[in-house]
């Protein structure tokens, strides 16, 4: 039996799956280059199979699964609200590059403690490729100027 020593690389998912001449032991770690991702091995998983996040590799397929360790692309942007009267909502549309709809996206507001008080996030979700869109709503009881949101999206 050989051992793996040190972050291992393979060209493709495919010859990680097709590997058949080293035993994998717990938190053995393996690069694929034409996913650009890290896998550690995770003994005893049963994991369905996707070919991106988790690999099976076939001679190893009883003992466990390949599972993607950093998954994540992180985009940013910065917007102004409007002025808004107390009980307006409003709707704003962010473009985004690179922000995929048919992905999971975490989005969040990183400077979520500057929006004015009763002022809430009512929704914030990507509504297309490349477009986020943020629901706001003044309940303060008055006017509230306009103020900027930062925003960042993780996308999983």
């Amino acid at each position: 039996m050989k051992y793996r020593h040190e972050e291992q690389q393979y060209l493709t998912v495919a010859d990680l799956i097709a590997e058949n001449t080293i035993t994998n032991t717990s938190n053995d770690v393996v690069y694929c280059q034409d996913v650009n991702r890290v896998y550690r091995w995770l003994e005893g998983s049963n994991a369905a199979h996707d070919g991106v996040y988790v690999i099976n590799q076939i001679a190893e397929s009883a003992n466990g699964r390949w599972i993607a360790t950093s998954i994540a692309k992180i985009f940013t942007a910065t917007t102004m609200t409007s002025n808004m009267e107390n009980g307006q909502s409003e709707s704003i549309d962010i473009s985004l590059p690179g922000v995929m709809l048919n992905k999971f996206n975490l989005i969040t507001i990183t400077n979520g403690d500057e929006i004015p008080d009763n002022v809430f996030v009512v929704s914030k979700e990507v509504i297309a490729n490349d477009t986020i869109r943020i629901l706001m709503q003044n309940e303060s009881g008055g006017y509230v100027a306009s103020f900027s949101l930062k925003i960042t999206v993780l996308e999983i």
